[in-house]
Protein backbone atom coordinates (compact mmCIF):
# COMPACT_ATOMS: atom_id res chain seq x y z
CA UNK A 1 0.00 0.00 0.00
CA UNK A 2 0.86 3.35 -0.31
CA UNK A 3 2.98 4.79 2.45
CA UNK A 4 0.47 7.27 4.31
CA UNK A 5 1.66 7.84 7.91
CA UNK A 6 4.98 8.25 9.78
CA UNK A 7 3.49 7.31 13.38
CA UNK A 8 5.68 8.09 16.47
CA UNK A 9 5.82 5.86 19.42
CA UNK A 10 7.72 6.03 22.77
CA UNK A 11 8.86 2.67 24.63
CA UNK A 12 6.78 4.08 27.52
CA UNK A 13 10.15 3.32 30.03
CA UNK A 14 11.08 5.63 32.74
CA UNK A 15 12.53 9.00 32.18
CA UNK A 16 16.36 8.22 32.13
CA UNK A 17 16.52 4.89 31.64
CA UNK A 18 18.74 3.11 29.36
CA UNK A 19 17.05 0.62 26.54
CA UNK A 20 18.69 -0.55 23.25
CA UNK A 21 16.90 -1.33 20.55
CA UNK A 22 17.66 -4.95 21.25
CA UNK A 23 15.63 -4.60 24.40
CA UNK A 24 12.92 -3.14 22.06
CA UNK A 25 13.45 -6.05 19.54
CA UNK A 26 12.73 -8.87 22.40
CA UNK A 27 10.05 -7.31 23.66
CA UNK A 28 8.61 -7.88 20.16
CA UNK A 29 9.71 -10.58 19.17
CA UNK A 30 11.09 -12.36 21.91
CA UNK A 31 8.68 -15.69 22.89
CA UNK A 32 5.55 -15.29 24.21
CA UNK A 33 4.31 -18.44 26.33
CA UNK A 34 1.05 -19.36 27.07
CA UNK A 35 -0.53 -21.66 29.77
CA UNK A 36 -1.05 -24.44 27.95
CA UNK A 37 2.71 -25.34 27.77
CA UNK A 38 2.94 -23.59 23.92
CA UNK A 39 4.91 -20.50 22.66
CA UNK A 40 4.60 -17.91 20.34
CA UNK A 41 8.23 -17.25 18.53
CA UNK A 42 8.07 -15.24 15.24
CA UNK A 43 4.25 -15.44 15.03
CA UNK A 44 4.29 -19.21 15.19
CA UNK A 45 2.85 -21.71 17.80
CA UNK A 46 4.50 -24.31 19.53
CA UNK A 47 5.74 -26.60 22.16
CA UNK A 48 8.28 -24.36 24.16
CA UNK A 49 10.36 -27.56 24.38
CA UNK A 50 10.87 -26.75 20.73
CA UNK A 51 11.94 -23.11 21.88
CA UNK A 52 15.98 -23.71 22.43
CA UNK A 53 16.15 -24.59 18.67
CA UNK A 54 15.21 -21.27 17.54
CA UNK A 55 17.17 -17.81 17.27
CA UNK A 56 15.99 -14.55 17.08
CA UNK A 57 18.67 -12.03 15.40
CA UNK A 58 18.27 -8.62 17.16
CA UNK A 59 19.20 -4.99 15.16
CA UNK A 60 22.78 -5.47 16.39
CA UNK A 61 23.22 -8.92 14.80
CA UNK A 62 23.33 -10.62 17.92
CA UNK A 63 21.62 -13.75 17.92
CA UNK A 64 19.89 -14.98 21.54
CA UNK A 65 18.07 -18.50 21.65
CA UNK A 66 14.39 -18.16 21.84
CA UNK A 67 13.97 -19.77 25.09
CA UNK A 68 15.85 -16.97 26.27
CA UNK A 69 13.76 -14.28 25.09
CA UNK A 70 10.19 -13.12 26.49
CA UNK A 71 7.82 -11.07 24.40
CA UNK A 72 5.07 -10.68 22.06
CA UNK A 73 5.65 -13.72 19.88
CA UNK A 74 5.56 -11.06 17.16
CA UNK A 75 6.79 -12.13 13.26
CA UNK A 76 7.52 -8.48 12.76
CA UNK A 77 9.77 -5.70 14.57
CA UNK A 78 7.96 -2.85 16.07
CA UNK A 79 9.49 0.19 14.62
CA UNK A 80 11.72 0.66 11.78
CA UNK A 81 13.81 3.01 13.67
CA UNK A 82 14.55 3.93 17.72
CA UNK A 83 16.15 7.05 18.84
CA UNK A 84 18.42 6.58 22.14
CA UNK A 85 18.41 8.58 25.15
CA UNK A 86 21.26 10.63 23.26
CA UNK A 87 20.04 11.22 20.05
CA UNK A 88 21.36 7.93 18.20
CA UNK A 89 19.13 6.41 15.65
CA UNK A 90 19.30 2.50 14.95
CA UNK A 91 17.63 1.40 11.95
CA UNK A 92 16.01 -2.05 13.06
CA UNK A 93 13.91 -2.74 9.88
CA UNK A 94 14.84 -2.49 6.03
CA UNK A 95 12.95 0.06 3.53
CA UNK A 96 13.76 1.17 0.18
CA UNK A 97 12.06 4.83 0.79
CA UNK A 98 10.11 5.02 -2.59
CA UNK A 99 6.53 5.31 -0.99
CA UNK A 100 4.75 2.29 -1.08
CA UNK A 101 5.18 -0.03 2.09
CA UNK A 102 5.98 -3.89 0.82
CA UNK A 103 5.25 -6.89 3.00
CA UNK A 104 9.13 -6.95 4.01
CA UNK A 105 8.98 -3.38 4.97
CA UNK A 106 5.92 -3.45 7.82
CA UNK A 107 6.23 -3.18 11.20
CA UNK A 108 4.18 -4.05 13.98
CA UNK A 109 2.85 -0.59 15.51
CA UNK A 110 -0.99 0.21 15.26
CA UNK A 111 -3.46 -2.87 14.18
CA UNK A 112 -5.35 -2.09 11.01
CA UNK A 113 -2.59 0.68 9.61
CA UNK A 114 0.25 -1.26 9.74
CA UNK A 115 0.60 -1.48 5.54
CA UNK A 116 0.06 2.03 4.94
CA UNK A 117 2.72 3.33 8.04
CA UNK A 118 6.16 3.36 8.97
CA UNK A 119 6.65 3.31 12.83
CA UNK A 120 9.63 5.09 14.40
CA UNK A 121 10.17 5.35 18.52
CA UNK A 122 11.90 7.19 21.13
CA UNK A 123 13.07 5.74 24.07
CA UNK A 124 11.19 6.98 27.26
CA UNK A 125 7.92 8.34 27.53
CA UNK A 126 6.91 7.73 31.45
CA UNK A 127 7.44 9.16 34.78
CA UNK A 128 10.94 8.24 36.27
CA UNK A 129 9.14 6.36 38.98
CA UNK A 130 5.75 5.65 38.00
CA UNK A 131 5.35 4.09 34.46
CA UNK A 132 1.76 4.73 34.50
CA UNK A 133 1.80 8.63 34.40
CA UNK A 134 3.03 9.56 30.80
CA UNK A 135 5.59 12.15 30.10
CA UNK A 136 7.10 13.54 27.48
CA UNK A 137 10.91 12.74 28.15
CA UNK A 138 12.39 13.61 25.06
CA UNK A 139 16.22 14.71 25.53
CA UNK A 140 17.31 17.40 23.47
CA UNK A 141 19.14 15.09 20.63
CA UNK A 142 16.03 13.08 20.93
CA UNK A 143 14.06 16.18 19.90
CA UNK A 144 16.90 17.15 16.99
CA UNK A 145 17.00 13.52 15.75
CA UNK A 146 13.54 13.37 15.73
CA UNK A 147 13.14 16.62 14.02
CA UNK A 148 15.29 15.73 11.16
CA UNK A 149 14.32 12.68 10.16
CA UNK A 150 10.07 13.26 10.37
CA UNK A 151 11.23 17.02 8.24
CA UNK A 152 13.48 14.56 6.18
CA UNK A 153 10.80 11.99 5.49
CA UNK A 154 8.21 14.49 5.00
CA UNK A 155 10.06 16.14 1.98
CA UNK A 156 10.78 12.91 0.35
CA UNK A 157 7.18 11.94 1.10
CA UNK A 158 5.04 15.52 0.32
CA UNK A 159 1.76 13.75 1.27
CA UNK A 160 3.11 11.81 4.36
CA UNK A 161 0.87 12.76 7.93
CA UNK A 162 3.56 12.58 11.03
CA UNK A 163 1.04 11.87 14.08
CA UNK A 164 1.58 9.86 17.46
CA UNK A 165 0.20 6.62 17.93
CA UNK A 166 -2.33 7.78 19.81
CA UNK A 167 -3.94 9.40 16.72
CA UNK A 168 -4.86 6.12 15.62
CA UNK A 169 -5.65 4.61 18.71
CA UNK A 170 -7.02 7.04 20.97
CA UNK A 171 -7.02 4.67 24.15
CA UNK A 172 -3.38 4.78 23.95
CA UNK A 173 -0.95 7.47 25.60
CA UNK A 174 1.64 6.91 23.19
CA UNK A 175 4.08 9.22 22.41
CA UNK A 176 3.29 10.62 25.42
CA UNK A 177 2.99 13.89 23.43
CA UNK A 178 1.10 15.99 20.62
CA UNK A 179 3.37 14.48 17.68
CA UNK A 180 0.99 15.72 15.18
CA UNK A 181 0.93 19.48 16.75
CA UNK A 182 4.74 19.13 17.56
CA UNK A 183 5.27 18.27 13.69
CA UNK A 184 3.12 20.63 12.61
CA UNK A 185 5.11 23.52 14.49
CA UNK A 186 8.43 22.30 13.27
CA UNK A 187 7.54 21.96 9.87
CA UNK A 188 5.83 25.72 9.84
CA UNK A 189 9.40 27.02 11.32
CA UNK A 190 11.40 24.96 8.87
CA UNK A 191 9.45 26.24 5.90
CA UNK A 192 9.31 29.87 7.30
CA UNK A 193 13.06 29.69 7.49
CA UNK A 194 13.57 28.48 4.12
CA UNK A 195 11.60 30.78 2.76
CA UNK A 196 13.16 34.00 4.07
CA UNK A 197 16.33 32.92 3.37
CA UNK A 198 15.66 32.15 -0.29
Amino acid sequence: MKLKYLVIHCTATPEGRNVTADDVDMWHRGAKRHDDGSATFLGRRMPVAELPNHFLTLPSGKKVRADQTNGNGWRRRGYSRIWLLDGTEVQTAYYNNDGWVQNDEMTNGAAGYNAQSRHVCYVGGTEQNNIKIAKDTRTQEQHKAMADYCIKTRRQHPHIEVIGHNDLNPSKACPSFDAKAWFSEIWRKQTRFVNTAS
